[in-house]
């Protein structure tokens, strides 16, 4: 919002918000707004931020690492084409800046084995210094930079400097492995305080012009992501990725233990809506086409996609919709997750005896709520 220097009635001059003219319809109608530019096809755009989640060692890092080699190939080689995360759009090079918590020699052995990619090594001469292949890559890590929890206070700092380097290097993607690593929260599940850290971590996406792919866990019923609301409210795509239930398979998949599934929403259209990976001769292979023949659980497949629907539509504490909202009504949310009857009811009595709903009035005018 902009600021105006304004004398008050005692001829004081203060400093005051002021809202800018609105537009008409008409002006909007003539607007012919330019998509946002894909960094990484179905996950990630520039100036905007992505929040992928998953259990403790679900293989989201093995995830984001594999696309960066896909990236890195496609700086080594040009005509290197992968369509690994959608089957319609390229995977192309971009500048990466990586804060990672992983252990430090998984970095070493991960450009020694891109190094030693037939793609790549095709590129290497002896004109080209070996170090020098890599600088599309930026990391920050416990060995080579060191790494720390940002302090609230610090947080603002923190961010303006991450976004110097951004523009200094010419970064189209950062990555930050995990999220709350970073973001020194006193809590987690506290709306307002993680509603602080996000907006202040969404101007690296808008301020340095580049997209924001930020890893968190999973709560320990899986499902969404853990902690506040806060932390899906205020990103732009939302993605999860999970083991395979029982009854899901992907046919070409070897070994059935490294099968994952990888959902998303958000808005544009060309989220991962659903996809199916599995890994295999050291990386994922993706298909569309996972099979779920007999989930063993739906009652608790669907509580989950209910519990993150409300999540998801749950105002932020403190504000004027906040402040208005009274609850969702039962048709509002069995539309919202396409769900009808003794099934809805069953996974709401699953998320009410849980204590992760409250249910409030009557039979005929009964509302929900996120505890």
């Amino acid at each position: 919002m902009p600021l105006e220097d304004i004398k008050n009635s005692r001829g004081v001059t203060e400093t005051r918000f002021t809202f800018p003219v609105p537009v008409t319809g008409t002006e909007a109608a003539r607007d012919d707004p330019t998509p946002p530019e894909s960094i990484l096809p179905g996950v990630c755009w520039r100036g905007h931020t992505s929040l992928l989640s998953g259990a403790p060692k679900a293989g989201k890092s093995t995830l984001i690492r594999d696309w960066i080699r896909r990236i890195g190939k496609a700086h080594f080689n040009e005509n290197f084409h992968s369509h690994f995360v959608l089957p319609d759009r390229l995977v192309k090079a971009a500048r990466i800046l990586y804060f990672s918590e992983e252990n430090p020699f998984a970095w070493n052995a991960f450009f020694s084995e891109l190094q030693d990619d037939e793609v790549c090594r095709a590129t290497f001469n002896s004109e080209r210094e070996p170090q020098s292949d890599f600088d599309w890559f930026h990391l920050y890590d416990r060995r080579h930079t060191g790494i720390a929890p940002v302090r609230p206070d610090d947080r603002k700092y923190w961010v303006d400097s991450v976004i110097e380097i951004v523009k200094a290097q010419m970064i189209d993607m950062v990555v930050i492995d995990p999220i709350t690593r970073f973001l020194a929260l006193a809590s987690e599940n506290d709306n307002m305080e993680v509603l602080g850290a996000m907006m202040e971590m969404e101007r690296i996406a808008t301020e340095g012009n580049c997209g924001l792919l930020m890893l968190h866990h999973t709560g320990k019923a899986g499902g969404q992501a853990r902690g506040a609301s806060a932390f899906l409210q205020n990103v732009d795509v939302i993605l999860t990725l999970r083991k395979a239930r029982d009854g899901e398979e992907i046919a070409d998949a070897a070994n059935p233990e490294t099968v994952r599934v990888l959902e998303g929403t958000g808005r544009f259209d060309e989220i991962v809506s659903r996809m199916g990976l599995w890994y295999e001769d050291a990386q994922y292979h993706g298909t569309d086409h996972v099979g779920a023949v007999r989930p063993m659980n739906p009652q608790g497949d669907d509580a989950d996609a209910i519990l993150q629907w409300i999540k998801l539509k749950t105002p932020i504490p403190t504000t004027l919709e906040a402040d208005q909202f009274t609850g969702f009504e039962k048709s509002d949310i069995m539309e919202g997750v396409d769900m009808k009857g003794s099934r809805f009811q069953r996974a709401m009595r699953t998320l009410v005896s849980k204590n992760a709903v409250r249910r409030d009035g009557n039979t005929r005018n009964t509302r929900y709520f996120l505890v």
